[in-house]
């Protein structure tokens, strides 16, 4: 005869987040480092699907993402966002300007796991620059984004980790927390298993900044 347990005392842990997006940032960079583990086992061929998938889904969600933006953060220039998110993704198709990028990120450490501070005015911007050229350069990515966007972070950072798992792909590629706050950024700007920080207009900065 098997006995089961009630279900009352079962302990169950999610500790893969929302499709990236999690409740710590502890549990962000500790989830982003067991997927670049697996990352660095893929194929160029592979890595480049994966970064081909990111871009056309944020191609199909760029007015959208762009417009909530605006919502979020009162920006009142909808066609300004619009045009500096299309002109990031298109800088991303261009091998020259990711080539001359990818001197900066860590030439002599690869596969590694770097984090990215986020200003208010634009985020997916920044996310777009970051996320393919860190998922191009074969590292994971952890952003710590600003509270007056953080629903349009949280739900572009759930578009590219979708991209992603649909070729196949690591979960937790490209990681943040749903409530950010200074206390996490800190954690992020000190933790070991963050190997570079790329900070955007922070002042409080301790690592190396693109």
């Amino acid at each position: 005869m098997i006995v089961k347990k009630p279900i009352q005392y079962a302990v169950i842990i999610d500790r893969q987040g929302d499709c990236g997006v999690f409740d710590t940032m502890e549990d962000a960079i500790k989830l982003a480092h067991v997927a670049c583990e697996k990352y660095k086992q893929y194929s160029e061929q592979k890595k480049n699907e994966i970064v081909d998938s990111v871009i056309k889904e944020l191609e199909l969600h760029l007015e959208e993402v762009s417009l909530m933006t605006c919502k979020e953060n009162g920006a009142s220039s909808y066609s300004n966002i619009l045009y500096n998110n299309t002109n990031a993704l298109d800088k991303c198709l261009n091998d020259n300007y990711l080539e001359s990028r990818f001197s900066i990120i860590n030439g002599d450490n690869s596969y590694t796991v770097n984090g990215v501070i986020v200003e208010a005015s634009n985020p997916i911007e920044t996310i777009i620059r970051n996320s393919i050229l860190m998922l191009k350069a074969g590292h994971a990515v952890v952003f710590s984004s600003n509270e007056d966007v953080k629903e349009v972070f949280s739900y572009t950072i759930k578009l590219i980790n979708r991209a992603i798992e649909a070729v196949g792909g690591p979960r937790n590629l490209v990681v943040t927390v749903k409530k950010p706050s200074v206390e996490s950024t800190d954690i992020l700007i000190s933790h070991e298993r963050i190997t570079l920080i790329s900070a955007i207009d922070n002042q409080d900065t301790r690592k190396i900044a693109l």
